[in-house]
């Protein structure tokens, strides 16, 4: 099977997502909260970022013979580490959590997977519900900064019946003026 790419990216936007119907889900979860997709979101996206930083650095080092010291891969993991951290810390606030109960939760989880130590057997057989409930018992309210407590801006109005283009819309929109200008151009 030969495909073009305009003919690839029509057949794979068949699978995504109605995008209306997102726009819908998040919109019924922000009518209390209209921050928190967003700041989920640029905590994710900026998490995945300083990931790839540091990745690209651990990358060239290891794999294309980047000569970096020791102490210069300290460095980067300082940084860009610190900067996951950070977007580590929107994320939780976003949700109401505090980096304390988070860590707590983590080791109980652990320790509930692991009693002693880490095993091979222990690892292969996992009880996913005595680490949730470990979990539980040490989670608490938060009592952490959130955006509750950042004065918001006014809402703006909202915009009835606006249907963007569907991104298979786009794309033959796209083809279409890619195929006239061919024609132009003979």
């Amino acid at each position: 099977m030969t495909l073009t790419p305009n003919e690839y990216q029509r057949a794979a936007l068949r699978t995504m997502c109605d995008q209306m119907k997102a726009r819908e889900r998040i919109h019924s979860q922000i009518i209390d909260e209209p921050q928190i997709p967003t700041q989920i979101l640029h905590a994710l996206i900026g998490i995945q970022g300083e990931l790839g930083e540091l990745s690209t650095v651990i990358t060239k080092w290891l794999f294309y013979g980047k000569s970096y010291t020791v102490d210069e891969i300290r460095r980067e993991v300082l940084e860009e580490s610190g900067d996951m951290l950070w977007f580590i810390m929107e994320l939780l606030s976003a949700l109401g959590l505090n980096a304390e109960d988070v860590m707590k939760a983590n080791i109980a989880k652990l320790k509930a997977r692991y009693p002693e130590r880490f095993t091979d057997e222990l690892s292969a057989g996992r009880d996913t519900r005595a680490e949730r409930i470990a979990m539980e018992e040490v989670s608490r309210p938060a009592d952490c900064m959130t955006m509750h407590d950042i004065p918001r801006r006014p809402r703006r109005p909202k915009v009835e019946n606006v249907q963007p283009p569907s991104m298979v819309e786009q794309v033959d929109e796209a083809a279409r003026i890619a195929d006239e200008s061919k024609t132009e151009d003979v």
